[in-house]
């Protein structure tokens, strides 16, 4: 989630699992404290991730109501 993610900190935080239960992904948080941890990102990966963003953006402006 984007919401998880800051890339001015250069870090990203893991606060959501994603499991599959009887076919179905489904978010939760993690087992356990150490499990919640906030993990560092090269300069690259911000690279990355903010073009990522910005085409995430744009074919959801594109989408329109379909998104």
């Amino acid at each position: 989630m984007w919401s998880d993610v800051d890339l001015d900190k250069r870090e990203i935080s893991i606060c959501h699992t994603l499991t599959r239960v009887n076919g179905e992904h489904v978010l939760s948080a993690p087992k356990t404290k150490r499990s919640r941890r906030r993990i560092p990102i090269t300069d690259e990966m911000v690279r990355e991730l903010r073009s990522l963003r910005k085409r995430q953006l744009e074919e959801r402006l594109k989408a329109g109501t379909a998104w």
